[in-house]
């Protein structure tokens, strides 16, 4: 929890200190805990009609983001998909001939 509380001031700190952020349109919240990890809405609205402008400040945020939680000492969770393949022995049939 300590962890988590670090990382929801941190963001919402980085987020109020961008000078086109719009301090009214941020929101930081934990809204969940996921299957995969903890999950965190992240809001900010900014002062900018350029959607070309909007591209590189949303990049640059979400870098600044991941360290902010790299400092928290966590990281972000990616889901996971554990495959196992066997190979089965080969069927044999009462003839005794292979059956695959």
């Amino acid at each position: 929890s300590a962890q988590m509380r670090v990382v929801l001031r941190d963001i919402e700190a980085l987020l109020r200190a961008h000078e086109r952020a719009w301090p009214d349109g941020i929101a930081v919240r934990f809204v969940g805990i996921g299957q995969y990890g903890l999950d965190v809405n992240v809001n900010a609205w900014f002062l900018t009609t350029d959607f070309g402008e909007f591209e590189v400040i949303r990049q640059e945020l979400l870098l600044s983001i991941i360290e902010v939680v790299e400092r928290a000492g966590t990281s972000l969770a990616l889901p996971a998909q554990v495959v196992r393949v066997e190979q089965a022995e080969p069927a044999i049939d009462t003839s005794g001939a292979d059956v695959r």
